[in-house]
C-alpha cells in the first residue's frame, strides 16, 4: 500500500489481501468417450424437387436426402454417373443424415385444395432414433413438416409416433408445390423423406430435363 526508505533500507506497507488458499488434492479424471452406435446399412433418396423457393433454375437439379438404419450413421461420399455406371464422377459427400424410410400406409386420395381430415398416412422410419413432431397452422403456412411420399409433396399437423419406428400422420396437406398429380398415388413400400435444406444434397448442371442419373454412396462399415 505504499513504502518508506532511509538509510537504513526501504519499508514496505503491507495488507492483508486474505488467507492462503488450502491445498486440494486432484485427480487425472476419466475420458468420457462417444457411444459407439451401428450405422446401419445406408439408405439413399434421389429425386427432383419443385420450386421450392430457391428462385428459377438454369438447368435441372438432383437432390439427395441419405440417413442409415442405425443411429450412429453420419454421411456417406457421393459419386454420380450419367452413362448407365460405365464411368462414375465423385460428387462430395451426403449432407446431415435425413428423417426418412418407408410408406406402410399412404391413406387414400384427397382434394389438394383442402386440409385433409379423413385420411392418415403411416409411415416407418429408419430407425428408432428418428422423431417426427407436430406443426401448427402458421407454421405448415410457412412450410413446415413438409415430406415426399413415393412423388407427391405433403404437409402433415399433426405425428403420432406408435412404437418403435411407426408414425401416423393426420390433418394433410396433399399434393403440394404442384405435385397435385401424383396426390393419392403413392404405394406401401414407397419412399418417405421429410424435406430439409439441411439434410438435402443439391446437384445441378445436367444436359437436359430426363437425363437418367445413377447415384452411388459408400460410407463406413
Amino acid at each position: 500500500a505504499g513504502w518508506s526508505g532511509g538509510a537504513w533500507g526501504v519499508g514496505l506497507d503491507r495488507i492483508r489481501m486474505g488467507s492462503a488458499p488450502l491445498r486440494a488434492g486432484a485427480t487425472a479424471g476419466r475420458v468420457l468417450s462417444a457411444p459407439d452406435e451401428v450405422a446401419g446399412t445406408t439408405v439413399l433418396h434421389a429425386f427432383g424437387l419443385p420450386d421450392l423457393g430457391q428462385g428459377t433454375l438454369a438447368a435441372p437439379r438432383l437432390s439427395i436426402a441419405a440417413c442409415g438404419t442405425g443411429a450412429g450413421w453420419r454421411r456417406a461420399a457421393l459419386a454420380l454417373s450419367l452413362d448407365g455406371g460405365a464411368r462414375w464422377e465423385p460428387a462430395g459427400v451426403t449432407a446431415a443424415p435425413a428423417i426418412a424410410g418407408t410408406v406402410e400406409d399412404p391413406g387414400g386420395a384427397a382434394d389438394p385444395t383442402v386440409i385433409d381430415r379423413r385420411n392418415a398416412i403411416i409411415v416407418e422410419l429408419a430407425h428408432a432414433g428418428m422423431r417426427l413432431a407436430d406443426a401448427d397452422q402458421p407454421g405448415l403456412d410457412s412450410g413446415m413438416n413438409l415430406a415426399l411420399i413415393g412423388d407427391e409433396l405433403i404437409q402433415f399437423g399433426e405425428a403420432e409416433a406408435l412404437g418403435g419406428t411407426r408414425w401416423r400422420l393426420t390433418q394433410l396437406w396433399r399434393g403440394r408445390r404442384g405435385t397435385e398429380a401424383a396426390a393419392g398415388q403413392a404405394m406401401p413400400g414407397d419412399r418417405f423423406v421429410l424435406i430439409d435444406s439441411l439434410s438435402l444434397s443439391m446437384h445441378d448442371g445436367f444436359a437436359a430435363i430426363g437425363a437418367a442419373v445413377a447415384v452411388l454412396a459408400t460410407a463406413p462399415a
